[in-house]
């Protein structure tokens, strides 16, 4: 049996301290009215293998970086958007909260700087904004 689909939720807040970085209070999260949204995490693995190695090779662990992008319809007075673009203009820190179901019990979250920021449309068209937000800190499963 297919699995329905979820309600994806990516929101974004203000944070008051760039240096230590903490999530916003939840009536200061903004939820994007996004369409398409990615969730990307990668781990540095790095070669240190030697000529006394035999047989495999051996790592060290290096640091975690993650990244949220998407792409949302732009609407007018929208406080999600308006986050991102002055968190982009501005070389703000933001504070995003990536929830692949809605329910706030998968969701991870963290400091992120605005890496783009474009907007697209047609005239009469839909106003879509693509955006890509990567970290600047830990990331933390959210409450």
């Amino acid at each position: 049996m297919g699995q329905a689909a979820f309600h994806k939720k990516i929101s974004v807040g203000n944070v008051t301290d760039e240096e230590t970085p903490e999530k916003p209070p939840e009536e200061e999260m903004h939820e994007l009215p996004a369409t398409t949204a990615d969730f990307n995490a990668e781990g540095d693995a790095l070669d240190d293998t030697d000529f006394r190695t035999e047989g495999s090779r051996s790592r060290i662990i290096g640091l975690i970086d993650w990244s949220v992008s998407g792409t949302l319809n732009w609407e007018p007075g929208d406080d999600g958007y308006d986050t991102i673009q002055d968190a982009f203009y501005n070389r703000k820190v933001i504070w995003v909260e990536y929830d692949p179901d809605g329910s706030g019990t998968h969701a991870l979250g963290g400091p992120v700087v605005v890496e783009s920021f474009s907007q697209t449309g047609g005239v009469e068209d839909l106003e879509t904004v693509d955006f890509s937000l990567l970290s600047n800190g830990e990331l933390v499963g959210v409450e």
